[in-house]
This record gives structure tokens, sequence and C-alpha cells, in this order.
């Protein structure tokens, strides 16, 4: 028990603490060993009747990942940030060419972001990261700009009635990684910060 993840698998139970694998509800034991006779490790299990225990995904460093309301805050903080400079760019330059620039910008800004410091403004203000989801390291600039570059795919899916969009946006309910379609093409998550 901790109140810290320790690594992959640890989970978080209902109060507040982390423990480890092997005493999730649930665990299977390796093949000819029994919960509690895993070599060196000593079964943890709380005991408390009053707890309820609830498995937390976590990235491989151990790390939850963040909700879905978490992610649409981010989202919403950033858009409220690009809102106001696309506003002004598709009003001075009119036409095709100013909604491709604003377009540009947004791609730029989210890739710029999550490739230097990890997030975007609205990732930082509620303290989540984009992180690679193989390897829970920061996402590389490559994974960075193909996230961002999917993210406008997506949506630019509102030209389909919006359900490309729609999908991307509710995936992270179901997502045992709370991944939107956009983390999934690029290979990211979004992780709370340790």
């Amino acid at each position: 028990m901790s109140d810290v993840s320790q690594g992959p698998g640890w989970w978080m139970a209902s109060d507040g603490k982390w423990y480890p694998p092997e005493s999730a509800p649930g665990y299977v034991a390796p093949t000819g060993q029994s919960a509690g006779q895993v070599p060196g490790i000593t079964p943890n299990f709380p005991t408390n009747p009053g707890v309820t225990y609830i498995a937390v995904a976590t990235d491989p460093l151990g790390r939850a990942y963040a909700g879905w309301w978490t992610r649409v805050g981010a989202t919403m903080i950033d858009f409220l940030i690009l809102v106001i400079f696309q506003y002004a760019v598709t009003a001075a330059i009119r036409g095709g060419i100013g909604s491709l620039l604003a377009l540009a910008v947004s791609i730029t800004y989210q890739a710029v972001m999550i490739a230097t410091k990890g997030g975007t403004v609205g990732n930082m203000a509620l303290g989540t990261i984009v992180v690679d989801v193989k390897t829970g390291a920061a996402a590389s600039q490559g994974k960075a700009w193909g996230r961002s570059a999917m993210d406008a795919v997506f949506q630019a899916g509102a030209f389909l009635f919006g359900i490309p969009t729609l999908l991307d946006i509710l995936w992270p309910l179901w997502d045992k990684q709370k991944q939107t379609l956009h983390d999934k093409a690029a290979g990211t998550a979004v992780v709370k910060k340790a």
C-alpha cells in the first residue's frame, strides 16, 4: 500500500491508496502459484469490508489516465485561447486561405506545446501531460505533430454530419486507456502528472 503508484499494474482503491497488482480484485496468479505465493511479494490486500476496491488503469510508468471531463476541460481552455486568434485571422484574411491559416496555427500550437512542454496550456492547467502510449515517455516531436494533425482531421469530420468528430470526442468514455481516436492514430495518451 502506498500514497503513489509504484509502477505498472498498481491500482487505487476507494480509500485513495495504491495497491500492488497481485492484490487487485480478480487477480490471476501465474500458473502454479496462488496470490500470496508469488516469490518476493507479500500480499497486501486490504481487508476493510467498508472499502470498495476499484482498479485504475495506468500507463507503463504507473500514472493514471486522464478522465473524460478533465480532457474536455483542457480542450475548452485551449479552444478559448485559439478561437480569438483564429477569428482575427479569418476576419483579416477572407476565404479559404484564412481558414487554412487558422487551422495551421491550431495544429502548430498543439504540436509545439506538446513537444516542448508535454502538453498544451489546457493540459498544464488541469495537471495532465501527453505521452507515448507504449512507453509512458514524453511524446516525441513526430508523435506531437501526428497527434495534432489527426486531431484536425477528426475535427474536420464535422463536415460529415459530425460523426467522426463526435466519435473522437466520446471515445475516451469507453476506452481502457481513455484515448481519443486521434490519440490512437498517433500512439499517444493523456495521463495525470505524477
